[in-house]
């Protein structure tokens, strides 16, 4: 069976065991429902260090089941843009709806096990389509040829369900830093092959590109095995954080991704919520302790003098 069979294939199952999850949730009536909306980041905001302060509206009952509904079953692109239109949606971040949708489930096993299909064949999808090709680039090429305005990330992200009961839910806004350790001339090597890359040179300002020979510059003036912090803010992201009626997994309080409404299938009343609140970045950003910027836009930092 060719990958792109074994794709469509990943995908129909996917889209049928969606309908079904809506429909069996649909019919149960949710207790509760609420939903965040906030503006998608757009093309102009991908070289941002930082998301824009964003206002959030808080949406609930039989509006956020759709908008809920809605969400789990979209992962293409939005339409009307052109593809180089600043104002576009960016499709390097995913579309997030915290939120959550509350029911009181006569059944809760069968949809455990609907919405366990349903990530494992998201899972399956994502490991399929890197057999298309080695290189990120091709690989994106031909994946979207089989399935036109697809955002990966958007299809990849995971349903999250409970099964026992919450006593309350907070939402909020979550930064973390990505740390690695590298030594300047293993530095050198990786920061040379994207500039030798054609398809990292056709997509990349000219002012980037100057930038990345004159990272390059001081980093060969050091010896190579200097040790370089690299070290940058991921993106806020909204987290959903459960108190739980009785201990789960050995925790009362369980932190779960808000990326899409997570399902509570054990709740005969609504729960007590934390509304989520408007996002404001933070003030400022600092060198890690013994460490001056060679970078800050790419988060490059070496050893003080």
């Amino acid at each position: 069976m060719s990958t792109e069979h074994k794709l469509k294939l990943t995908m129909a199952n996917l889209e049928e065991e969606l309908e079904l999850l809506l429909d069996e949730l649909a019919e149960m009536r949710p207790v509760q429902a609420v939903v965040y909306h906030f503006p998608h980041p757009a093309l102009e905001d991908e070289s941002l260090d930082e998301l824009k302060a964003m206002s959030v509206s808080v949406i609930e009952g039989r509006e956020a089941f759709d908008i809920a509904a809605k969400h789990y079953t979209n992962f293409l692109a939005a339409p009307g843009y052109e593809r180089d239109d600043p104002k576009r949606p960016s499709t390097k971040f995913t579309r997030r709806l915290p939120g959550l949708l509350a029911f009181n489930s006569a059944n809760p096993l069968a949809i455990m096990a609907r919405v366990a299909r349903i990530n494992r064949l998201k899972a399956d999808f994502f490991s399929e389509q890197k057999q298309l090709d080695q290189h990120p680039d091709i690989r994106f090429e031909k994946l979207h040829s089989f399935f036109p305005g697809l955002v990966l990330l958007e299809l990849k992200r995971k349903i999250s369900v409970i099964n026992e009961p919450v006593k309350s839910v907070r939402f909020n806004w979550e930064h973390r830093n990505n740390i690695k350790r590298v030594q300047s001339g293993q530095l050198v090597e990786q920061l040379e092959s994207k500039l030798n890359d054609k398809y990292w040179q056709a997509g990349v300002a000219s002012n980037r590109y100057l930038r990345m020979e004159k990272i390059i510059g001081e980093l060969r003036k050091m010896p190579p095995n200097t040790p370089i912090r690299k070290q940058r803010p991921m993106k806020a992201i909204p987290i959903m954080k459960l108190n739980m009626e009785e201990p789960l997994n050995g925790k009362k309080l369980v932190p779960l991704p808000a990326h899409s409404p997570g399902i509570l299938l054990a709740q005969s009343e609504p729960v007590k919520v934390t509304h989520l609140k408007d996002y404001e970045p933070p003030e400022s950003r600092h060198a890690p302790e013994g460490f001056e910027v060679l970078d800050e836009h790419l988060g490059l930092y070496r050893p003080s003098e």
